[in-house]
């Protein structure tokens, strides 16, 4: 059996939340999560998004605290852990930086920075008591 550098590809009886699941790198890591078999919970910002078999959606803003304490209080009532979080929600610019504005600019800081905030800093108590996870 080959092994990959990334390692093993077996993820049966894991549970990986993502955000940007609906976006290009998400949706794919989205889809080999699943592939591999690990139980997906795959976040957006968009109301709905059918991502395939062995997907689950839930719309989930990333810059909202009170969204990620109850979306993966949720998620966690309903598997009993998060095993693997993946960090892929962003946005861009779509002006020219020139014409850019302040609040164009605070909109882009805050999915960046509290995008990876405040998911982390939920998971990462949980994650510590089960003695076991990724991010």
């Amino acid at each position: 059996m080959t092994q990959h550098m990334s390692g093993p590809s077996d993820l049966s009886g894991q549970v990986a939340f993502i955000t940007g699941g609906a976006g290009g790198m998400g949706r794919a890591i989205s889809a080999a999560f699943a592939a591999a078999g690990a139980k997906v919970i795959a976040t957006d910002r968009a109301a709905k998004e059918d991502l395939g078999a062995g997907i689950e959606y839930l719309q989930y803003d990333v810059t909202s605290r009170a969204e990620t304490d109850a979306v993966m209080d949720a998620v966690i009532a309903k598997h009993g852990k998060i095993d693997i979080l993946v960090l892929c929600a962003g946005i861009i610019a779509r002006t020219p930086l020139g014409d850019s504005t302040d609040d164009e600019w605070d909109a882009i800081m805050n999915v960046i920075v509290r995008g990876v905030s405040n998911p982390t800093r939920k998971l990462f108590p949980p994650m510590g008591q089960q003695g076991f996870g990724k991010i």
